[in-house]
This record gives C-alpha cells, sequence and structure tokens, in this order.
C-alpha cells in the first residue's frame, strides 16, 4: 500500500540537529534548504562539477512559491541557506521542473496560479542564483482554461521545450509545448502549439531532447474513448511535427498505458517505460523508438516485469550503451519492495526475468530513484518504512546485477522523524547526491546526503568547509579548513595533504603541504592576493587540497574554493608631526612617512581641544606628502592620521601651533612639553617641545619604579620647536614591557612631566 502525502505533515518531538558545513559520515544528512514554512518535493539535476542544482516549492511566506538551492561537491550550499527565489509572485505556483541550460545555470518551469487560473511560466537562474528573465518569470501559456502539469527538456542551445496538460478547449485536456529560446523569448505561436486535440484528454506530457535542437515527447492519450494509450510527438525547433499532428501510437494494448516516463537514447530517440494493466495487474512495459519515430521494439512494448501483484511507478536511466536500466515499486511479495532491471538495445533482458530484488526488506520501499554510476552499474535510492519512521536507503547494483552494498541497502539518513521523495544525481565520481524532505525540525526542511561508490557516507576526497581571514594581517592571509579524506584511516593511510592556489589569472601552484594525524579536520595558512583591495573583491585567490595515498598512486582532490582576506590592521601613527606659523593665522606641517606598504594617503583634522574626535565632522583635509601647509586660526588643534588603501586609519598624532612674537617665525612665546602622541603607544610615541631660547634640555624616560629607562635628549638645542620619538625600546635596544612610564624634562630650567602607556 503506498505511502499517503500525509506523511510530510508528520514530524516528531526531536531536538533540531545543527548546521553542518560540508558532508557528514553518518546517516544523518547536511541541510540543503531550511527557513521558515515548509519546502516540500526537491527535484535534483548534477551541476556539471559534481554538485547539484535541485528546485523546490516552498511555504515560507505563507502560500507556495518556487525557490532554488545549489549544493557543490562538498555539500555546502551556494545560494543561502534557504536558496534563491524563482518565483515569490501572488497567487500559488507550485510543481516545479528543472534541467540545464547548458552554460553552467538551469533553467525552471513551474504551474502558477497568480491570475485566475493555473498557467505556465519559467525562469533561468545563472551559476550564482541571479534570475537572467523576467522577474517571477516569463510566461509560456496564458491561454483560456487551465495549464498544468508542465515538463521541460533542454533544447543544447542555452534554452527549453515546455509542455503541459492544457484546458483551453472545455472540459478536456490536450497537450501543447513552447519552445522558450536562451534569453527567454518564445520561439513558437502564442501560448503554444498542440501536440495533440484529439477527442478526450491527453494529458500528463513527459519530454526528453531528440539531440538535435529539438524534443521528444510522450502522453497518456484517451482518443479510444475506454482507457489510456500512450502517444508520442516529436516536435522541431521551429515547431514542426515530422511525426505527423497529434503524434504516433507508441502503444494500444488492453487496459491502461499510464504515467510514461522518458529517457533520451544515443542515436536521437528514446526508450519510454510506463505502468500498464494489459493483464489486469499493473506491470512494467518499456519501448524504444528511432528519430524517425519507429517502434524499435514489440509494437506494444516489452515486458520489463510481470510478476504477481503491481508494479508501478518506474525510474529509468541509459545504460551508455542503448540499453536501459529500469527500478520501481514491486508488491510480487505483497509488500511494497524495489527491483531493478536491466535490458539491452534490442529490449532482451540482460539481468533476470521479472528483475533482480534492490530491497526486499520489511515495511514499503517506495519512491525509487536511479542513477548510472561509473562502472556499468546502477545506484538506486528509496525511502524506506522498515523501522519506526520513514528512512532514505541506497544501493549499488554492479552490472552482474549483484547488490555493492549491505543487504536491503544502507541508511543514507535514518534520523529521527520522517525523510520522504528523495531525488537523486549522481557526483561524477561514481556516487551519488541525494535531497529529501525532512521533518526533524518540526517542520519540512530539505536535508542531502553523498554517498561514495564504495558505500560510505561523506567525500572520498578532502572537503574544505571554511575559508576565513587570519586578523590581524593586513588582508594577506586566510585559514583555509578542510575535513580529512575518508581514506585517512589506519587501513588505508594518507601519505599527505597538499594545498594548491591559484590567484587571479594565474595557475594552480603547490604552497604548502601536512601530514596526517587522524584528525576529522586540518587547517593550513594561505597567502593570498588582492582579496581585499576595493572594487577587486571578486578576484580571489582560490584554494583547493588534495590527498595523496602513501604509494603516490591516488590522489583525492577536493572542489576548489576562495574566502576574503579582511584588512583589519591600520597604518602606523605618524611620528615627528610638528606645526609652524609661517604667516599670521598660516600654519605649515611636517612629518615622518609612514612605512606601510598599503598606505593611500594622510588626513589632517581640526578641533578646539586636545582630546577632540578625528571624525567627518573635523575633517578638513587630505595630504599625500609628508608636508601641510593652510590657514589655521589661533588657538587650533591639529590632528594627523595615516590611512591604507583597505580604509583603515592610524591613531592620529597632534600638534598646537604656538603664537609666536616678534620677527622669528618659528620660537614659541614659553617653553613646553607637549603630550605624547599617540597615547597609548605601540611602536613609538612623539613628544613635542619648544624653546624660546638656546638652552640646555634634559628629557628621559622612567618606569613605575623610578628607574630610568632611555634617555630621548640630552644636551643645548636652538630656539624653536622640537620632536623626540621614543620607539618603546630600552638603552639597549631592548622592547619595554607594556605598562605606565613617565617622560621627565627639564627645559630652560623649568621641570615637566608627561605619562605614556605602552601597550602590545
Amino acid at each position: 500500500m503506498r505511502l499517503l502525502a500525509v506523511l510530510t505533515a508528520l514530524a516528531l518531538a526531536t531536538s533540531p540537529s545543527p548546521a553542518i558545513a560540508g558532508w557528514g559520515r553518518t546517516p544523518v544528512g547536511a541541510p540543503a534548504a531550511t527557513a521558515l514554512g515548509d519546502q516540500h518535493r526537491p527535484l535534483a539535476i548534477p551541476d556539471g562539477a559534481g554538485g547539484s542544482f535541485f528546485v523546490f516549492a516552498d511555504l515560507r511566506s505563507g502560500g507556495y512559491d518556487i525557490y532554488a538551492q545549489r549544493l557543490n561537491r562538498a555539500g555546502n550550499r551556494e545560494w543561502g541557506a534557504g536558496g534563491v527565489p524563482v518565483c515569490s509572485a501572488p497567487g500559488l505556483q507550485e510543481l516545479p521542473q528543472i534541467v540545464s541550460d547548458g552554460q553552467g545555470g538551469v533553467i525552471i518551469t513551474w504551474e502558477d496560479h497568480r491570475s485566475t487560473g493555473f498557467d505556465v511560466y519559467a525562469q533561468r537562474l545563472d551559476g550564482t542564483g541571479l534570475a537572467q528573465w523576467t522577474a517571477d518569470g516569463v510566461l509560456v501559456c496564458g491561454a483560456n482554461g487551465d495549464q498544468v502539469d508542465p515538463a521541460l527538456c533542454t533544447d543544447g542551445a542555452g534554452g527549453a521545450f515546455v509542455a503541459w496538460t492544457d484546458f483551453r478547449g472545455g472540459l478536456t485536456s490536450d497537450v501543447f509545448a513552447q519552445h522558450l529560446d536562451a534569453t527567454g523569448a518564445a520561439q513558437l505561436a502564442a501560448d503554444g502549439v498542440s501536440l495533440s486535440s484529439a477527442a478526450f484528454d491527453q494529458d500528463a506530457p513527459a519530454l526528453t531532447s531528440d539531440g538535435a535542437g529539438g524534443a521528444l515527447a510522450v502522453w497518456n492519450d484517451f482518443r479510444n474513448g475506454a482507457d489510456s494509450d500512450l502517444y508520442m510527438a516529436r516536435l522541431g525547433a521551429g515547431g514542426t511535427l515530422p511525426w505527423g499532428a497529434g503524434g504516433l501510437v507508441l502503444s494500444s494494448g488492453t487496459g491502461d498505458q499510464i504515467s510514461p516516463v522518458v529517457a533520451a537514447d544515443a542515436s536521437g530517440g528514446a526508450f519510454v517505460t510506463w505502468a500498464d494493466t494489459r493483464w489486469g495487474n499493473s506491470d512494467i512495459f518499456a519501448q524504444r523508438v528511432s528519430s524517425a519515430g519507429d517502434r524499435l521494439w514489440h509494437p506494444n512494448g516489452d515486458s520489463i516485469c510481470v510478476a504477481s501483484n503491481d508494479q508501478a511507478f518506474p525510474a529509468i536511466v541509459h545504460d551508455g550503451m542503448n540499453g536501459l536500466f529500469v527500478t520501481w515499486e514491486d508488491a510480487r511479495s505483497n509488500n511494497d519492495n524495489i527491483y531493478a532491471h536491466h535490458v539491452d538495445s534490442t529490449g532482451y533482458p540482460i539481468w533476470q526475468i521479472n528483475g533482480v530484488p534492490v530491497c526486499v526488506a520489511a515495511g514499503s520501499q517506495l519512491e525509487p530513484q536511479v542513477v548510472r554510476d561509473t562502472t556499468g552499474g546502477i545506484i538506486v535510492c528509496w525511502q524506506d518504512a522498515r523501522g519506526a519512521n520513514v528512512d532514505i536507503y541506497a544501493q549499488r547494483m554492479n552490472p552482474d546485477a549483484m547488490p555493492a552494498w549491505a543487504a536491503d541497502g544502507l541508511p543514507v539518513c535514518n534520523f529521527a522523524a520522517h525523510q520522504i521523495y528523495p531525488t537523486m544525481v549522481p557526483d561524477e565520481t561514481g556516487g551519488a547526491i541525494l535531497v529529501w524532505e525532512d521533518t526533524r525540525n518540526l517542520i519540512v526542511d530539505l536535508y542531502a546526503q553523498r554517498i561514495l561508490d564504495a558505500g560510505v557516507l561523506g567525500s572520498s576526497e578532502p572537503a574544505i568547509t571554511a575559508i576565513t581571514d587570519v586578523p590581524e594581517d593586513a588582508g594577506q592571509a586566510v585559514h583555509v579548513t578542510w575535513q580529512a579524506s575518508l581514506f585517512e584511516t589506519p587501513v588505508q593511510q594518507i601519505d599527505r595533504y597538499r594545498m594548491w592556489r591559484r590567484v587571479p589569472g594565474g595557475e594552480w601552484t603547490l604552497v604548502d603541504s601536512i601530514a596526517p594525524e587522524q584528525s576529522a579536520t586540518y587547517t593550513l595558512v594561505g597567502h593570498t592576493t588582492a582579496d581585499s583591495t576595493p572594487g577587486l573583491t571578486t578576484l580571489r585567490t582560490a584554494f583547493r587540497l588534495d590527498a595523496v595515498s602513501t604509494d603516490g598512486l591516488m590522489t583525492w582532490t577536493s572542489a576548489p574554493d576562495s574566502g576574503l582576506s579582511i584588512d583589519s590592521v591600520p597604518p602606523e601613527t605618524p611620528v615627528g608631526f610638528l606645526v609652524l606659523w609661517i604667516a599670521p593665522s598660516v600654519a605649515t606641517a611636517t612629518w615622518v612617512h609612514v612605512t606601510a606598504p598599503d598606505w593611500e594617503k594622510y588626513r589632517v583634522y581640526f578641533g578646539t581641544t586636545s582630546y577632540f574626535a578625528p571624525d567627518q565632522y573635523t575633517f578638513r583635509h587630505t595630504a599625500y606628502g609628508t608636508r601641510w601647509t593652510g590657514d589655521v586660526e589661533p588657538g587650533t588643534w591639529i590632528k594627523l592620521t595615516a590611512a591604507d588603501i583597505h580604509g583603515n586609519e592610524s591613531e592620529a598624532a597632534f600638534a598646537f601651533p604656538e603664537i609666536t612674537t616678534g620677527t622669528d617665525d618659528v620660537r614659541p612665546s614659553v617653553a613646553f612639553l607637549g603630550p605624547a602622541s599617540p597615547n597609548p603607544m605601540r611602536a613609538s610615541s612623539t613628544l613635542r617641545f619648544g624653546l624660546t631660547r638656546e638652552s640646555e634640555v634634559s628629557m628621559r624616560v622612567y618606569d613605575q619604579q623610578g628607574r630610568q629607562v632611555c634617555v630621548l635628549a640630552s644636551g643645548v638645542l636652538p630656539a624653536g620647536q622640537h620632536a623626540a620619538v621614543w620607539t618603546g625600546r630600552d638603552e639597549r635596544g631592548n622592547p619595554s614591557a607594556p605598562g605606565v612610564y613617565f617622560v621627565r624634562a627639564k627645559i630652560e630650567g623649568r621641570e615637566f612631566t608627561q605619562r605614556i602607556v605602552r601597550v602590545r
């Protein structure tokens, strides 16, 4: 008995599992799309890079919308935690279908109730999840009546064919189709062309490419007025119907031939498989059709399985040699199990008559999906009720029809609550990626897992899980963290991990390596280029890891990834900052150039006190050299900062121009010792002092215990303004410890003291 769809609403009181970066190695699954509200019935295709695109119906806004997600082969979500919206227009959007656009993105179609009836819309996303066509999709068909159950296939040129069930004629349905080019523009008549408008109903079309810029369509057809037959048409790129209007009969045996699935062969034709009641119970039949429309097997199809009781809901995949793999739900043992079969290009059985068992465990096994592996066999997955909950299981069948993994399959996810409606794609290394509905969080989310060809979960290659900034590094490095290879075991030891780097526009180069330590994760520092430069953040440095076996014969390479290295280190504070009057209300400032390699400019600020804040309100000037001259009102404090190309700004040096008397423009009116700047200090601090006449100066640094640390000035100096710089070192050149220090000066017979705090 089929599992009721209401299982999707059942949820057990379990605590949510933590989000996982990358694939896990236990049958728990990784979050694939999680958001408020339910996410339903995912449908996945390969992304061409070992990962997966998938599309789903989403209730986060209160009504069903269409969303999409991309998982890379490391198991990381590329398009955010909840995916990206494909269509969030008002009304109901459901039953999405997805195909590759052949250019790194996808095309998606769905039935849409934003107006008074159901219409068909479509959208194209690029590889980053950005919509390429009209927001919320282009209208494929908005004719009178409802248009539902859309099907989709690629046109091989960046566009797609769409077919659907159409009620524009009244109470009975027909099958219509449209061709969209890479821009989303319709290439056929408005609202599509009829593939069949025969009497009674034609519905539930399935599509595949003909390999020549057209499409092959098959559908349920009730034109005989009694039961369902199968008809098929070929649709050319210009809307032609080479096999004739209304299609050609594919199978018209007694009873129903219904629910067809179609897959292209390698010769411009197609395989079609369906459920068939010609002999009472539901059985599985198949047919192969040539590019000319000829039925290559028996006229009404060859039997795949005619065992006792019902066989239904077939899934198929081309075997790569013009043969066919088929899997289905099978009740021959009075319990729903999973069986599979392999037939050659003539329809002759390669495996035993009526198929071989994939899973005959207790409970129901339903919703089978199938993909090819890389050795001539297949991987099958299904939802499985052998336990208290519904779980996801999988099995690999070798070319000789023998199961390669544990009897009755391996658990892909048996976490608490229900896991149902799996969809599966090959991972390009002989394994597969699965996505399913999951109720562990009391709502329906989508989870995913990767299963390798060896029947283990996770990643055979190292999987980069995070690339994060190395703090306080001026934007030059990142931490690259990865999950260890599954082959790092005492049995099959990894000799080393190697980290490779590719700078923008460059080639992959080996930059570091590390010996394995039987750890779950590892981290290395990778140096970057240009990552934090404004306007160049897309030119990121890429990294990848590989694991090399002890014998040096095998290498497992991760998917590449990149991260942003952020410069959070400001330049040092300018030293030697002096401001001298050169005319009434005109001053000139000089300082020593900072040494930061990413220095860009200096910023000059004016304030009325020594403690004013350098900000947008006190900013006055920008300087690109080590001198500035300008108008300054008497009583103004001036602060100077250095800024780098990443927007970091140093602490401020500051000065107070002294008003001079007489004809000496640079001689202060009174002897003084200014405050240390910056203070607190790290690398150095400057103390400005002034002499009204030539005189003896003594300036020394002491620690809190009164011990002399160093001498900053000693001897006779001329009249004028001067600066002394303490570099934080003692008389022997050794760095002084962080703490409080005092500068004591004797200038023109007067004693001055300033306090300096040294920090790390």
